[in-house]
């Protein structure tokens, strides 16, 4: 399980998280992945409620998919979760799960 760490990985970081996942999982094994959707060129630096500063990286749905199945995962599934951050701002969580194909 990755619960939300995406935002903290950069899309290179998050291709070898992928592929470095299904070399750990057995077969049937299940990845979930959860993400703020967005255009990776508008990642940035975000401030907390704490006022601390943490760079924070969007992702395309469709990319992480892609790079799933191209690890050689399936039964790729999406959620959305509505989440207000402090101060009222709303965004959409997306989560993926994905379960390591059994090869024959």
């Amino acid at each position: 399980m990755c619960g939300f760490c995406l935002p903290y990985l950069s899309e290179e970081e998050t291709a070898t998280l992928i592929c470095d996942s299904y070399g750990m999982l057995r077969p049937g094994g299940l990845l979930y992945l959860s993400f703020v959707e967005g255009d990776p060129a508008g990642s940035g630096y975000k401030v907390s409620s704490t006022g601390l500063r943490t760079y924070f990286y969007y992702h395309h749905e469709e990319s992480l998919r892609q790079q799933l199945a191209g690890s050689g995962f399936g039964d790729i599934h999406a959620y959305w979760v509505p989440y207000t951050r402090a101060g009222g701002e709303e965004e959409m969580h997306t989560i993926l799960t994905a379960r390591k194909e059994t090869r024959v």
